[in-house]
């Protein structure tokens, strides 16, 4: 963004998927992007990129070798992240539909806080494969693939219609777009 716009300012709010939309409507913010929802009819949306998830864990608390497997998934704890505080999730349904269950053990509203949590437990979460792939090349968890079949989803970017003739944010998307484009 230096090179590109050197007096641009950017200013990051905290949000989720499911309060995109009001911020969006309240003018709180001009853009987000978030795995989102369809929205109202004034919400316009553009698709970033689609991942799926990966396993993460400390391998100091959880010596695992390879891949984690089915079994190894179900026996230990877990840390999910929740925006709503919830101890049950998509992959939970996936695991009831096999007949098993996990014991989530804490949940966190924020993706920032699970490396640290793994490093002090023996214990797994459950993330999008692009943090995942990023906490392992940094050297903070070892990753693995999910022993299940779990929904892939897309990551888009969300505004007001009231900004469609905004250049400026329409600049600022093209720049999103690029580097999601450019991330493995």
């Amino acid at each position: 963004m230096r090179r590109l716009a050197p007096r641009v300012r950017i200013v990051l709010k905290e949000s989720n998927p499911f309060a995109i939309s009001d911020m969006l409507d309240k003018d709180e913010i001009e853009l987000g992007v978030a795995s989102m929802r369809p929205g109202p009819r004034w919400q316009h949306q553009r698709t970033l990129r689609e991942m799926g998830f990966r396993c993460v864990y400390d391998p100091r608390q959880l010596p695992f070798k390879g891949d984690v497997t089915l079994a190894q998934y179900v026996a230990v704890p877990h840390l999910l992240v929740s925006y709503r505080g919830a101890i049950e999730g998509p992959t939970d349904a996936v695991l009831a539909g096999l007949g098993l269950r996990r014991e989530v053990r804490y949940t966190t509203p924020r993706f920032s806080s699970v490396p640290g949590v793994l490093g002090a437990s023996a214990i797994v979460a459950t993330v999008p494969e692009v943090l995942a792939d990023r906490w392992a090349a940094a050297g903070l968890l070892a990753s693995s693939a999910v022993p299940v079949t779990l929904e892939r989803f897309t990551v888009s970017m969300g505004w007001h219609a009231r900004r469609d003739d905004d250049a400026a944010l329409h600049w600022l998307m093209d720049v999103i777009e690029d580097v999601a484009r450019a991330v493995p």
